[in-house]
C-alpha cells in the first residue's frame, strides 16, 4: 500500500476510529496472564449444624444428617452449588460422590439427585425398606433392612451383586464397593475395587477407593490390599486400636491413598498406603465418633455430635491462577499443574507459583531460573516439570524421585526439541526432524513411553496419563500406550487433523475445518464438545475438562466444573495460548498486535482487506477483533490504531 493510499484509508476512517476509541475497552499488555478454576474445598460448617449423627464428604461438598433427620449440605456438586430437593423430609443416611447424592429417608425410601447420565438416580420403584446407601460414579448401591444388597445403573455390566441377607455395611468407591457381612467377612462389587484377601475375617469396619481396600478387625488392627498401581507398604506401628476407618485417593500421581482411623479412645490417626503419614491435623480436635475423608478435605463428627471440616493440606492454599506480584507481564509460555503453575517469561526466566507443599518446590535437581533458562515448559501433576533450553536440549525438575525426570536429565540424545508434553508417568519430546522421543516410569502405563518404530514426519505430540498421540504432517494420527478408558479408539470419521491436545485420560483433536472431536474418558463430560464450536486453532485438556482456543482469540471450556474449571472469564479475549491443568486453566493474552489478522508480523492492507470482507458478519473468525460478535467500526479502530509492524 502506498503512502497516499494509506493516508486515504486513515482519512476515510476518522469517524469510525473516533467511535472506536470512545467505546472500545482498554487493551491489556503483551504477555499478560489470565486464569480460572481453583481447588478450594469448602470447609466452613453451616450455622445450625449441631447434634449430627452422620457425615459424608464428596470431592467438593459435605453433607451431614442432624439427629432430627434434617439434612445439611454445603459446597458444590457437579459444578453447581449443592442444593437439597424440596420435600425431601427426614433423612437417616446420606452418601455422596463427585456427581450425585443418595439418601435414605427415615421411612426407608431412597432419594437420589445430581447427575443421572448412567441411571444412578433412577431409584427402582419396588425397593423394600433401606437402611444405607452408597453413591458411586455411575451407580447407586443400597443395603436393605433385610440385609440384602441392591444396585442400579444403566451401564451394562457383568458384575454379580453379592448374594445373601447378612450384610451390615457398605463402603463405596467411584467404580465399585465393598460390603461387610455380619460374620465379619467381606464381599465386593464392580471392576475396579480390588478383591479382598481370601482369609479376611473378623472385620468390623472397612473403606475403599477404586484401587485400594482397608479393613479394621475386632482387635483394632487393620488389613490393607491394593491393585498393582498403588504403592502399598505396611502402615506405621501407631495404626492400631481402631474402630472406624476411611480413605481417599489424594496423591497427585493417583498411586498413594490417604487413610484416617478413629481409635477406641476417640483419637484420630492418619497414614498413607505407602507407609507414611499425612498431617491434616495440627491441633487437637476432640474425641471423634466418625470421620469422612475426601480427596481435598476431611470432616470429623465428634462424640459431642459437633462437626468440623479441615482442608487436607495444613498449609493455607495459595492462588494457582494468579502469579506472584511483579510477574504480571511478559509471559512467553505457561503451564497449569494440579496445585501449581509454571511459566517461562520472555527473557527465558522460569517462575513457579501455587501450593509449594505438594512437591513442586524445592526441586531436584534445582533448575536454572534466570534469564535464558528455558524456551518451552510443561507440567501437569505436582512435581514433574519438563523444559527446553535455548539450544533445544531438555531438562526436568521435581522434588521427589521420579524415573522419567531422571531419565530425561541423563539423556543427552534429545536435541533440537521443538515441542514437549508430559503427564504423571511419561514425557514426550518432538524433535525438529519430525521424530519423537519418550521417557517413562515403569508400571501400568509404561507403554505410553514406547514410541512406535519408524514414526516420522510428526508435527505435534500429546500425552494423556495412560497413552500418547502423534499428529503427522499429513493430518493423520498415531496412538500408542495403555488401552485404559479406550483412548486408543480414534474416531473413524475424524478426517484430517490440524492440532491435538490431551487431558488426564482423554484426547482432543482439531479437524482441518476448525471443528473439534474428543475421545477417551468422558467421566466429567470433558468429551461433550459444545454444539456449534468452530474456528478452533488449539485445544488442551485438564483432568475432567477441556478448553479450546478459537481463531478470534476467545476461549471455550466444557466438562466437569466443581471448582470453576469451565468458568472462562467473560471479558477474556485476544488469547495467544491456553493450557489446561488438573482443575484450573491459564491463558496468555496479547493485545499488542491484534490487528495482524493474517499473522504476517505487521498490520497492513491485507489485514484491512480481511476485515472489510467480513464487515457486518456475526461470529466472523478473524475480523471480530474485540470479540463482541460482529465486525464493525470498533474492530476497524483497533486495526487502524496498530497500523505498521508489530512490536517485537
Amino acid at each position: 500500500m502506498t503512502d497516499a493510499n494509506r493516508r486515504a484509508v486513515r482519512t476515510a476512517s476518522v469517524i469510525p476510529l473516533i467511535v472506536a476509541v470512545l467505546v472500545c475497552p482498554a487493551l491489556s499488555h503483551a504477555g499478560d496472564l489470565r486464569g480460572w478454576g481453583v481447588e478450594h474445598p469448602l470447609v466452613e460448617v453451616p450455622a445450625g449444624m449441631t447434634d449430627a449423627r452422620q457425615i459424608a464428604a464428596g470431592k467438593s461438598c459435605t453433607l451431614a444428617v442432624r439427629a432430627d433427620g434434617v439434612l445439611f449440605a454445603w459446597g458444590t456438586l457437579y459444578g453447581n452449588p449443592i442444593a437439597i430437593p424440596g420435600g425431601l423430609g427426614s433423612v437417616k443416611h446420606v452418601s455422596v460422590t463427585r456427581n450425585h447424592v443418595a439418601t435414605v429417608r427415615t421411612d426407608g425410601s431412597v432419594v437420589c439427585w445430581g447427575d443421572n447420565t448412567y441411571g444412578q438416580c433412577l431409584v427402582p420403584s419396588q425397593l423394600p425398606t433401606m437402611k444405607q446407601v452408597g453413591a458411586g460414579w455411575y451407580f447407586t448401591a443400597a443395603l436393605g433392612d433385610d440385609g440384602a444388597l441392591r444396585v442400579w445403573t444403566t451401564i451394562p455390566n457383568n458384575y454379580a451383586i453379592p448374594s445373601g441377607n447378612n450384610f451390615v455395611k457398605l463402603a463405596v468407591a467411584e467404580r465399585g464397593f465393598l460390603a461387610l457381612r455380619s460374620d465379619g467377612t467381606v464381599a465386593k462389587w464392580g471392576g475396579m475395587v480390588p478383591p479382598p484377601p481370601t482369609n479376611l475375617t473378623e472385620v468390623v469396619d472397612l473403606a475403599c477407593t477404586d484401587d485400594f481396600g482397608v479393613a479394621v478387625h475386632e482387635d483394632g488392627s487393620i488389613t490393607q490390599w491394593a491393585s498393582s498401581g498403588v504403592f502399598l507398604q505396611p502402615p506405621p506401628d501407631e495404626v492400631k486400636g481402631l474402630t472406624r476407618v476411611t480413605c481417599a485417593t489424594r496423591d497427585p500421581d493417583l498411586n498413594s491413598v490417604a487413610c484416617a482411623g478413629v481409635r477406641a479412645d476417640g483419637s484420630i490417626v492418619c497414614w498413607t498406603s505407602s507407609g507414611g503419614w499425612w498431617t491434616a491435623l495440627n491441633r487437637p480436635v476432640g474425641l471423634a465418633a466418625e470421620i469422612a475423608l475426601a480427596p481435598e478435605h476431611f470432616c470429623i463428627l465428634r462424640q459431642d455430635r459437633s462437626v468440623e471440616c479441615l482442608a487436607l493440606n495444613p498449609v493455607p492454599r495459595v492462588p494457582v491462577t494468579t502469579p506472584p506480584k511483579g510477574l504480571q507481564l511478559d509471559f512467553a509460555q505457561v503451564a497449569a499443574g494440579k496445585d501449581h503453575s509454571v511459566a517461562v517469561l520472555r527473557d527465558g526466566s522460569i517462575v513457579e507459583w501455587g501450593n509449594l507443599n505438594f512437591g513442586q518446590g524445592p526441586s531436584s535437581p534445582e533448575p536454572p531460573r534466570g534469564p535464558g533458562a528455558a524456551v518451552l515448559i510443561d507440567t501437569f501433576f505436582n512435581w514433574r516439570t519438563l523444559a527446553t533450553r535455548e539450544d533445544g536440549s531438555l531438562f526436568a525438575f521435581h522434588s521427589a524421585s521420579n524415573a522419567w525426570c531422571e531419565a530425561v536429565n541423563a539423556d543427552e540424545s534429545a536435541v533440537d526439541v521443538v515441542q514437549i508434553d508430559c503427564k504423571a508417568f511419561h514425557a514426550l519430546a518432538l524433535l525438529a526432524d519430525g521424530t519423537v522421543k519418550a521417557w517413562g516410569t515403569p508400571g501400568s502405563y509404561y507403554a505410553a513411553a514406547q514410541v512406535p518404530a519408524g514414526l516420522t514426519d510428526v508435527r505435534q505430540v500429546a500425552a494423556s496419563m495412560p497413552s500418547s498421540l502423534a499428529l503427522r504432517a499429513d493430518g493423520s494420527l498415531v496412538w500408542w500406550g495403555s488401552t485404559y478408558e479406550n483412548t486408543q479408539f480414534i474416531p473413524s470419521d475424524l478426517g484430517s487433523v490440524s492440532s491435538i491436545g490431551a487431558g488426564l485420560i482423554h484426547f482432543i483433536a482439531v479437524r482441518s475445518d476448525g471443528t473439534v472431536r474428543c475421545w477417551g474418558s468422558n467421566a466429567g463430560g470433558q468429551c461433550n464438545v459444545p454444539a456449534g464450536l468452530t474456528n478452533v486453532v488449539a485445544v488442551s485438556g485438564g483432568a475432567f475438562h477441556s478448553v479450546a482456543l478459537r481463531a478470534n482469540g476467545t476461549v471455550m471450556a466444557w466438562g466437569y466444573s466443581p471448582d470453576g474449571e469451565t468458568n472462562v472469564p467473560a471479558d477474556l479475549r485476544h488469547v495467544r495460548s491456553v493450557h489446561a491443568g488438573y482443575t484450573h486453566s491459564l491463558a496468555i493474552v496479547d493485545d499488542s498486535c491484534v490487528g495482524d489478522l493474517d499473522r504476517d508480523g505487521a498490520v497492513m492492507g491485507a489485514d484491512l482487506g480481511v476485515l472489510l470482507t467480513q464487515w457486518g458478519q456475526v461470529g466472523a473468525p478473524r475480523g471480530d477483533i474485540n470479540a463482541d460478535g460482529v465486525v464493525d467500526s470498533i474492530d476497524l479502530g483497533f486495526l487502524i490504531g496498530q497500523w505498521g509492524p508489530c512490536p517485537e
